[in-house]
């Protein structure tokens, strides 16, 4: 429909690819309608997670992939490590989306999307605090169009939850790209969309992960995201989440404010996770310098057990063998005194 108003040239294009989707087999028609879903590219697992189903089985999915590269619909490419990644022109893309708009199933493939990279991400983020570092953050770069996208779609389709999962998952990505601005402004749009039956350890987790971005950006919103974040931990009733919580919240008045009410919160959350380490967030190891970490780091240097937390985050980040969270804390007390 849409041709009849483009320009001679584009008309042209619409054209031919009409031409080449007419001459598909109908499962064919299917793959390339369905695999307008990702945007920045995918590979054959990512394909065959989320194309197949119905009149494409997954056995099938390279098939069809290899077929329309032959038909040059899809173009190949090979990344770093030898892999195949496929992808289509943006014209092309464009004209597979207005094919599955047309049929009943884009909400579904959409949604599938969405699943795939929840998962793809949940898998890698625990490499973002090991010396597989260097490693996930390229893999999460590769993806990291798509995963833009997945969150778009569970906000659109109301799928919280993970929604939140996935922003909470992405946390050390963004804070080692530098990217606090994006964290904060998508954490808080899952957060404002957040209903009554949205599990809420997730949304303190989420409120968690904001206020340490804005505390480390010296963002003075941050102290709105720790009260708000605390306000749930207590309907939680959690005194694990309360506290961590509380060091957010004390972290966030510190860093942005002359407040020193921050120090109340600091200790407040100290003594709670002194009594409840668990449940973890992290692997325990990691987890436990993460607390010792922003303790040291947001303490007053009057603190008389400033010293101990510091060395104790040193022990655990290289217990751990995460380099990032090292050199953090190398940098955060100063170094010296703990090495």
């Amino acid at each position: 429909g849409s041709a009849k108003t483009a320009l001679p040239r584009q008309r042209t294009l619409a054209a031919t690819i009409d031409w080449s989707y007419d001459l598909l087999k109908p499962a064919e028609q299917a793959m390339f309608r369905r695999a307008s879903v990702f945007t920045g590219g995918f590979d054959l697992d990512a394909a065959e997670a989320v194309c197949a189903g119905d009149e494409v089985e997954d056995w099938e999915v390279l098939d069809h992939l290899d077929s329309l590269v032959d038909k040059s619909l899809i173009i190949p490419s090979e990344d770093d490590e030898g892999r195949t990644r496929y992808r289509m022109l943006e014209p092309v893309r464009q004209y597979a989306q207005e094919r599955l708009s047309d049929t009943s199933e884009p909400v579904r493939f959409r949604s599938a999307h969405a699943r795939h990279f929840v998962g793809v991400v949940a898998e890698a983020s625990p490499g973002l605090r090991t010396d597989q570092i260097v490693a996930t953050m390229k893999r999460l770069d590769t993806d990291y169009d798509n995963i833009r996208s997945a969150l778009a779609t569970l906000l659109e389709t109301g799928d919280i939850d993970r929604y939140l999962q996935l922003a909470f998952d992405l946390m050390s990505y963004w804070m080692h790209k530098g990217l606090g601005v994006e964290a904060i402004e998508l954490s808080l749009e899952g957060l404002r969309a957040a209903i009554d039956d949205t599990n809420k350890l997730a949304m303190v987790k989420l409120w968690w992960a904001t206020a340490i971005h804005a505390a480390e950006l010296t963002d003075p919103d941050g102290v709105e995201y720790g009260r708000a974040g605390l306000e749930v931990a207590r309907r939680t009733g959690d005194p694990n989440a309360i506290g961590r919580m509380e060091i957010a919240l004390g972290a966030a008045i510190r860093h942005a404010t002359t407040d020193p009410e921050y120090l109340e919160h600091l200790v407040e959350g100290r003594r709670l996770l002194e009594e409840h380490s668990e449940p973890h967030w992290w692997p325990a190891t990691w987890d436990n310098g993460l607390t010792q970490l922003l303790l040291a780091a947001y303490l007053p240097m009057e603190d008389e057990r400033l010293e101990e937390h510091g060395r104790a985050a040193l022990d655990a980040f290289e217990r751990a063998g995460d380099p990032a969270l090292l050199a953090a804390t190398l940098n955060d007390t100063g170094g010296t005194l703990y090495v």
